[in-house]
């Protein structure tokens, strides 16, 4: 049996000519090399701010009313024209006589992009098949926002060396056409990848590869070659937009590698990801950066009962909380500034004041990280990066700094995308409350979240208290350590330090940090 590679090329690689050939021209190496390849399209876009330039943002405007229909054809044609071929318009004329909802017109992006690009391939001599990814994807019934709950193998199973699929959309057990959230086709690929057990994944971007630093701000960073899912995951949510970090949860628990490169430079190696790498070649990955956030900063008070009532106050507003740290005994909450925009959270910073000695508000925030598991001393690490920064961060999170007070037993638990879960940390509150240990500190970082008890000082309370919590978070990792030495589970620590600057000074703190650790 051939090994299977899943190839994903995004609308703006392949919204012109060039790309389509420079696409053919990959995906016959890969045949050549032995391999069944899995192509995942997206829609056509092109460069530029004009809402003209992408395909779904004119059927999202179709969708709504307005006659886009001959500026989405005439982007097809762009493309067929050069190549010698005839667009079939027959596909959207058909598509937007037959729609009877707003999914039934989105989908067709990357449906029709999917039939010209398979169409293609055959022409220049390569036999490939085209897969409708509603006979593939099974998704939920949630128009708009679906999610993959399954897939159909059977379309692949064929003989066929090459098989061409558009992203973004399947079909719900109602049998309608869903399309997915934004980031879709990478999506698609990523499930597909795992689905397959293809020996790799390679999304084809305009990048040479993942940036150890956002260009805007380092125009000179490097391109990092290797880093791990975790360390991925991280970057992506402090601001790369290089790979969603819903793009990759499929392919990292079934192991499969990650490729990002050019589609335009195909002599650059591009960035692979993988589960585990070797931290002393380059400790230290990337500097992800992302504004629009709000900080409060509280004193901590000794009452037992203080973060539970505190984190009820958020999660009784649906406010989804990013950043938590305590130190010197101050509490930090950082939370993105579109939150306030809930109905429900109005009156959160009345409360606040009302309940708490809050100390200091902080609009207009930017989260910046160090992201890399080579780091091994979190403290330490911390200490330098706010002496780099000279007195511009207005909070710090990642380690717990009451790790440094003797009897302070602390649990680290990671869980894979627990940052975009809601009430996760209202959860493991809970858990603490529940069993009568009194929280001493907190701390959390993209993936995880560590707490500081005083209690729990034998080791047959630490062991209780994890299969309590593994019973009740269900972690992808559990740690315990105290007194320095090590309880419970493998020895972690944060693999990102994060702080909060004034959003006017996200530039300077970037390059500051780059200049310093990389």
């Amino acid at each position: 049996m051939k090994p299977i590679k899943v190839l994903k090329s995004g609308g703006m690689s392949t919204g012109s000519a060039q790309g389509y050939q420079l696409l053919e021209a990959e995906v016959r190496k890969e045949v050549h090399a032995g391999n069944k390849v899995v192509l995942v399209v997206s829609a056509p876009a092109r460069e530029g701010e004009r809402r003209d330039n992408r395909v779904t943002e004119l059927l999202r405007r179709k969708a709504k009313g307005e006659d886009t229909a001959e500026n989405i054809i005439a982007m097809y044609e762009s493309i067929a024209t050069p190549l010698g071929i005839k667009f079939e318009r027959n596909i959207l004329d058909e598509g937007f006589a037959r729609s009877t909802s707003e999914d039934d017109i989105l989908f067709l992006g990357e449906h029709a992009q999917a039939w010209q690009v398979n169409r293609y391939f055959n022409i220049c001599g390569l036999a490939s098949r085209w897969v409708d990814a509603r006979d593939a994807l099974i998704t939920t019934n949630n128009s708009r926002s679906g999610k993959v709950i399954g897939v159909h193998r059977t379309p692949f199973d064929g003989s066929d060396d090459v098989y061409v699929i558009g992203g973004f959309y399947g079909r719900s057990q109602e049998g309608r056409t869903i399309v997915l959230p934004s980031g879709g086709s990478d999506l698609t690929a990523d499930v597909l990848a795992a689905t397959l057990r293809a020996s790799e994944y390679v999304n084809l971007k305009e990048e040479s590869g993942i940036c150890a630093a956002d260009p805007r701000y380092v125009p000179t960073a490097t391109v990092m070659r290797i880093l791990t899912y975790r360390e991925l995951r991280e970057l992506a949510y402090g601001g790369s937009t290089v790979l969603q970090e819903e793009a990759m949860s499929w392919s990292r628990k079934a192991g499969v590698p990650i490729t990002v490169r050019s589609l335009f430079h195909p002599q650059d190696p591009g960035t692979r990801i993988v589960r585990e790498r070797i931290c002393t070649e380059q400790p230290l990955v990337g500097i992800a950066a992302k504004k629009g956030f709000v900080l409060y900063t509280l004193q901590r008070e000794d009452d037992p009962q203080f973060f539970q009532d505190l984190f009820e106050v958020f999660s009784t507003r649906a406010i989804s909380i990013d950043m938590i740290g305590t130190e010197n005994g101050r509490v930090s909450i950082a939370f993105e500034e579109s939150e306030l925009e809930k109905p429900a959270a109005s009156d959160i910073e009345a409360v606040l004041g009302a309940r708490y000695n809050m100390s200091a508000t902080h609009e207009r925030q930017a989260l910046v990280s160090i992201v890399g598991e080579g780091i091994t001393g979190p403290i330490t690490l911390q200490d330098r990066i706010i002496q780099v920064l000279d007195g511009q961060a207005n909070a710090r999170y990642g380690p717990i700094l009451g790790g440094r007070v003797p009897s302070t037993t602390i649990y680290h638990i990671e869980r894979f995308g627990m940052n975009s879960e809601s009430g996760v940390a209202q959860e493991v509150m809970k858990c603490f409350a529940g069993v009568g240990a009194p929280i001493t500190g907190i701390s959390t970082t993209i993936d995880s979240i560590s707490i500081g008890t005083s209690a729990h000082g034998l080791s047959e309370e630490i062991r209780n208290m994890c299969s309590y919590l593994q019973e009740r978070i269900s972690p992808d990792t559990l740690s315990v350590t105290r007194n320095g030495l090590q309880y419970f589970g493998p020895h972690r620590v944060p693999s990102n330090i994060t702080v909060a600057v004034n959003e006017n000074n996200i530039g300077r703190t970037v390059n500051k940090l780059y200049a310093e650790f990389f």
